[in-house]
């Protein structure tokens, strides 16, 4: 199998409609709206829930605080590494089923490599949410504020879905940039 070239960039701006970036917006804001909903829960939860004696373990939200940092460190460097592997040229033709690379495959490759990138980044996020609303629960997000660090994965998410939300001209960028072949 010979090595495969960019369809020219004209094709690819061909394929980016109003439809087909709206599609990409609309997925980016949906997966960042529900981080950001559950991250208002558990603000509203810890003002409605706050106690003045903690009736859980505060060992126990340390345990789960730090298996939230390591796991959102993984997930963090494998969303990266998931999204740059996506788009590569091998990637690229095993997803179209084609021996040929056309932009409307490069278009669904990086739908798809952004979906995976954020859903690793969501999946990080929601665990430090849940973290806060167990703190929150037991009383000891009171005695002890740095329980409120494990808001800093969603934070994180949040900060991806809006530097990188899909336009036109981001999506040509990430065409031109992006793609390893």
């Amino acid at each position: 199998m010979e090595s495969a070239k960019k369809p020219p960039i004209g094709e690819f701006e061909e394929l980016l409609t109003d439809d087909n970036v709206r599609s990409m917006q609309i997925i980016q804001a949906a997966l960042g709206s529900g981080v950001l909903i559950f991250v208002v829960i558990v603000i509203a939860m810890y003002f409605s829930y706050a106690t003045d004696e903690a009736t859980g373990s505060a060992d126990f939200v340390w345990m789960l605080t730090l298996i939230h940092f390591v796991a959102a460190a993984i997930m963090f460097v494998l969303s990266s590494w998931m999204y740059k592997r996506r788009l590569t040229e091998q990637a690229v033709r095993r997803a179209s089923g084609e021996d040929t690379i056309n932009a409307g495959s490069c278009l669904e490759a990086l739908r798809s490599a952004i979906i995976i990138r954020l859903g690793l980044l969501e999946g990080a996020a929601f665990y430090g949410l849940v973290v806060c609303i167990v703190a929150v629960m037991n009383g000891v997000m009171n005695e002890n504020a740095i329980f409120w660090i494990n808001l800093f994965s969603a934070f994180v998410m949040l900060f991806f879905v809006i530097w990188l939300f899909p336009s036109r001209e981001r999506l040509i960028e990430f065409y031109k940039n992006d793609f390893q072949f």
